[in-house]
């Protein structure tokens, strides 16, 4: 389908109601002016009149879409944001959208084609403890002890890698990002904090069995 701008579309409108309202004139007019591979179908014709009696526009609306974006990709715009994430690196592309009130595809676009940054996975470390390893040692052995006597199914086990929540105060690890235009190798080193994380579990590297 060809892409017209807004002033051929106007004089095809024009061309179409001078004619009878006709859909097939309009679109041998039109092969004459663009030749027969660049000109638009019939059907096309009448989505441009259909649009134009409902909205009273001849305008593209794909056109008006991405001069909007061009209105806000200025370099005011570019400057701010680029200062905003440079002061708060972790800031989400949800919030920045909305205190910067700019639409999230627009801050993207902005961000990794303009400004040229990534954002890096922050890396969270859980430190074991001297008691953990007994345990981890303890835990293996019964898994390989149920599996040997056939009371527990492999097939049975589900891992699940989702989110962190109440380790040493709340995180979101599938939000947690740092905006820039390196890596910096950034990594946060993290307590479970004692039972409290059996109301709002851990998610990280969860196993759900028939034995748990």
């Amino acid at each position: 389908m060809a892409s017209y701008p807004t002033e051929v579309r106007v004089e095809l409108i024009k061309y179409y109601y001078r004619n009878g309202e006709s859909f097939a004139a309009t679109a041998r007019h039109l092969r004459t002016l663009f030749g027969r591979n660049n000109a638009s179908t019939e059907n096309t014709i009448k989505r441009i009149v259909v649009k134009f009696e409902a909205t009273a526009s001849a305008a593209d609306e794909r056109s008006t879409v991405r001069e909007r974006q061009n209105t806000i990709r200025v370099p005011e715009t570019i400057e701010r944001v680029g200062e905003h994430f440079t002061a708060q690196p972790s800031t989400s592309i949800s919030r920045a959208s909305q205190g910067l009130e700019i639409p999230r595809t627009t801050l993207r676009r902005i961000l990794k084609q303009d400004l040229k940054m990534k954002p890096y996975k922050i890396q969270i470390n859980q430190p074991l403890r001297p008691f953990d390893m007994e345990r981890r040692f303890d835990f293996a052995n019964e898994i390989i002890e149920r599996i040997e006597n056939g009371s527990m199914s492999l097939q049975r086990v589900w891992r699940s890698d989702v989110s962190h929540f109440d380790v040493s105060g709340y995180v979101n690890k599938q939000n947690w990002r740092h905006w820039g235009t390196d890596n910096p190798h950034l990594a946060v080193v993290c307590y479970l904090v004692g039972r409290n994380y059996r109301s709002r579990d851990c998610q990280w590297n969860r196993y759900f069995a028939k034995i748990l």
